[in-house]
C-alpha cells in the first residue's frame, strides 16, 4: 500500500486538476487493486 501511495503522490498531480480527471484516475487504480487482490488470492 505504501507503494501505491508514493506512486499517488508522485504521479498524480501530473493527470491534472480536473475534480473529474482525478475521481477517474482514482476509480481505475481503485479497480486495478481491487481485481487483482481478488483474483489474485
Amino acid at each position: 500500500m505504501d507503494c501505491l501511495l508514493h506512486y499517488l503522490k508522485t504521479y498524480y498531480p501530473c493527470f491534472g486538476t480536473s475534480l473529474f480527471q482525478q475521481s477517474q484516475l482514482f476509480l481505475i487504480i481503485y479497480r486495478l487493486f481491487f481485481f487483482h487482490s481478488v483474483f489474485d488470492l
